[in-house]
């Protein structure tokens, strides 16, 4: 599920375009490095849109990538699973753009906590382009259920550490765990676009998770990735 609820405006200085007037045939979540969330419903229309990376990683090809390692879930291939780890996509010989898609479907497993304080949480997930020291994306997830007397609420979709339910924006919930035998996992679409027109990217998919009361913190939370798509979107 895109991040259906949130847009982001971003002036094109270069090119002095407005993605503000014009209305687009789905919605997207804006991602800007100054962190500027704004919400709406229209961007300018798409001269361009350019595929230059699809792997559902069936065929277990890691070209281009760093730190991967495929398994298996549900019957099919996924990139993971990553506790306080993660990898980094390596894209070069990109064309005239102005700014990059990331679509990709995550999946959480286990006992992550969210926004929970020390020593349980919090859970953080994130992406980082380029060795930026300010992430494209960073939020928290929860897998955990509420009570009466608490709720580790996570910050999907919007950036940490805004508060919502655990499961807020999942594509779906309750699914089988990886590891755990009291665990599930919860799905997520994500879909992210940001300014770029470097002529190559890098995109680190990035993980911090704390899990102090086990004996395996793999097993306790991790996370993994499947049907990554890369796009170039030119204006």
């Amino acid at each position: 599920m895109v991040v259906k609820q949130f847009k982001r405006l971003y002036s094109n200085s270069k090119k002095n375009h407005s993605l503000g007037n014009a209305l687009c045939k789905k919605k997207i979540f804006f991602v800007t490095f100054s962190i500027l969330i704004v919400l709406c419903s229209c961007i300018s229309e798409i001269d361009r849109e350019t595929l230059i990376y699809d792997n559902n990683f069936e065929t277990v090809d890691l070209t281009n990538i760093e730190g991967g390692n495929v398994t298996s879930y549900l019957g099919q291939n996924i990139l993971g699973t990553y506790n306080n780890g993660g990898f980094k996509l390596i894209l070069d010989g990109l064309g005239r753009h102005d700014y990059v898609q990331i679509q990709a479907l995550l999946y959480v497993h286990d006992s992550w906590d969210g926004n929970a304080k020390s020593p349980d949480g919090t859970d953080y997930w994130g992406v980082m382009v380029d060795s930026s020291e300010v992430d494209v994306f960073k939020t928290s997830f929860s897998n955990s259920a509420c009570s009466s007397n608490y709720c580790y609420m996570q910050s999907y979709p919007e950036r940490y550490p805004f508060l919502t339910f655990p499961g807020t924006g999942a594509s779906a919930v309750n699914l089988p765990a990886f590891c755990k035998s009291d665990g599930s996992t919860s799905a997520y679409e994500i879909d992210l676009i940001f300014p770029h027109r470097k002529s190559k990217i890098e995109i680190v998919f990035w993980d911090e998770l704390n899990q102090p009361n086990t004996n395996d913190a793999q097993c306790d939370e991790s996370w993994s990735l499947n049907n990554i798509q890369v796009k170039l979107l030119s204006f």
